[in-house]
């Protein structure tokens, strides 16, 4: 019987060291290759968009303002002060938001 259960367990051994998967590859390889884009692509990319961005805002925002009566300056948050923030401090406010909320990336 113990010679049996012996042989039994070292040809389960056997089964699974043949049939083991390969192992898996090291995390700091993979994401090194899975990287695709050069650093300076995505902040020549990010860059555009914020000149996009800030051209939007410049021309249909202040740009229409401006005609209909409203005024832009710095000192738009102080209490009173009737203003829009200009295009640089929009774009400044606009990146503190999106820092202080979670990124819903998923599939």
């Amino acid at each position: 019987m113990k010679i049996t259960l012996a042989g039994g367990f070292t040809c389960l051994a056997i089964y699974l060291f043949v049939t083991a998967p390969e192992p898996l590859a090291d995390a700091r390889s993979q994401q090194a290759s899975s990287c695709l884009y050069d650093t300076r692509e995505v902040f020549e990319a990010l860059n555009t968009l914020n000149d996009a961005a800030r051209s939007i805002y410049t021309k249909r925002i202040v740009g229409g303002g401006l005609k209909a009566g409203l005024k832009f300056g710095e000192d738009w948050e102080e209490p009173g002060v009737e203003k829009g923030p200009l295009p640089a401090l929009f774009l400044r406010l606009t990146a503190a938001r999106l820092e202080t909320k979670p990124a819903e990336v998923g599939l």
